[in-house]
């Protein structure tokens, strides 16, 4: 039968009573924006915002698309913008459970009132209006069944979250040990027996007694030649600095003008100046031109421009960089060579150089081949969570008889 006949829309206002206010996360559903955000996100006056109470179908109507919907577990504050859906606890749940399946998340996206097209990415203020679902024609099992369907779907949800609660902590542990890897061997060395001397730099602690300590501006030479015409190299935050047709274009602004481009060359060392604290520092491998956000530079002979790309990332990885903000962008800070030039970077011998790239390119992608089947792991578990709510809402799969306890 149609929603409107099972469900309504709530337009009960705050009017000054004191409640929680509460937002709704696609991976948590309704929950108080305290959890979410330090200091709650409170506004200076919540009178206009909508009133929801425990067992409420709560909608994100711009990221409903993306599964941003939740039942309330509690009575709160929410966004104007966001509808209130009732009905009973049974039905509510499991209109929840529908939206949430890739059927129901099809059935969203055709719905949207927006500009654009949902599936090319490019829609602009995507809305979901209640009237447009509430006509939706839905096949309901008995509410007994409901009931089953919520308590089975919960258990083995649960299950399968908790294993990719799991592997992503196994993801964080990899990428932690990958880091303190090369923090190790870029700071210290290979032999461990070698002796150390203070190297009177902040970051970087000592250092073996045989290496030299000199600054950026004395090993590397700025490059700054005009260009136009050429494909365009972006540095990305995970030290990959490449043709951006190698990456991806969305999200990205095309620039129509391309006044103070300039040229880069494959092999040359690259900072982002905004993005350098966050990683996007790299050697180019490609032939181009690139916005002048990007300092490119020269390595005198004896240095590994590899090398000089990953101390400076490790440099970025410590937070010195952030340390220097002068952006006014949050989470950015600006680094030109300015600052750039007079860093301080530890330097062993080109043979040494070379011992610690070839080193760190076998643990590291041993490590990198860890993490993307972790990853791919993830995925996969995510996508069975996803088949299965879509099979059970769908009847596809009967969970009578299973709710109470078997598998």
């Amino acid at each position: 039968m149609k929603l409107k006949y099972i469900f309504h829309e709530v337009d009960e206002r705050l009017n000054g009573r004191d409640l929680p206010l509460m937002s709704v996360s696609k991976i948590r559903g309704v929950v108080p924006r305290s959890d979410l955000t330090e200091n709650g996100g409170r506004a200076d006056s919540l009178n206009h915002y909508k009133v929801c109470k425990p067992g409420d179908l709560v909608i994100n109507r711009m990221a409903a698309y993306q599964g941003a919907l939740g039942v309330a577990g509690q009575e709160g504050a929410i966004s104007p913008d966001y509808s209130v859906i009732r009905g009973g606890e049974a039905e509510t749940g499991f209109l929840y459970l529908f939206l949430k399946s890739s059927l129901g998340i099809a059935l969203v996206s055709s719905l949207l009132r927006g500009i654009g097209s949902v599936d090319s990415g490019s829609v602009r203020t995507p809305r979901l209006n209640w009237k447009d679902l509430a006509n939706v024609d839905i096949g309901l099992p008995s509410r007994q069944e409901m009931l089953e369907v919520a308590s089975t779907l919960r258990k083995e949800s649960s299950q399968i979250d908790t294993l990719i609660s799991k592997k992503e902590q196994l993801t964080e542990k990899l990428l932690e040990r990958r880091q303190a890897l090369i923090t190790q061997v870029v700071t210290k060395g290979l032999d461990p027996n070698v002796p150390m001397k203070d190297s009177g730099v902040e970051w970087l602690g000592e250092v073996p007694e045989d290496w030299e300590l000199k600054r950026v501006a004395h090993v590397s030479r700025r490059t700054k030649i005009p260009a136009s015409g050429l494909g365009i190299v972006t540095a990305f935050r995970d030290g990959q600095v490449t043709l951006r047709s190698n990456r991806r274009t969305a999200g990205f602004t095309e620039a129509t003008e391309f006044h103070g481009y300039q040229r880069i060359r494959k092999g040359q060392v690259a900072v982002h100046k905004m993005d350098g604290f966050a990683g996007a520092i790299g050697v180019s491998d490609s032939d181009g031109m690139c916005s002048p956000v990007l300092t490119l530079l020269d390595c005198a002979s004896g240095l590994r421009p590899d090398y000089l790309a990953l101390t400076l990332r490790e440099i970025s990885k410590t937070g010195w960089i952030e340390a220097l903000a002068k952006g006014v962008r949050e989470r950015t800070t600006e680094f030109g060579w300015s600052d750039l030039s007079w860093q301080v970077v530890p330097l062993p011998d080109i043979r040494q150089q070379e011992e610690i790239i070839t080193y760190l390119d076998q643990e590291t992608s041993q490590i990198d081949t860890l993490v993307e089947k972790t990853r791919r792991a993830i995925e996969l578990l995510k996508e069975r969570r996803q088949a299965l709510i879509t099979q059970v809402v769908t009847g596809k799969i009967d969970v009578r008889g299973f709710a109470g306890g078997n598998s």
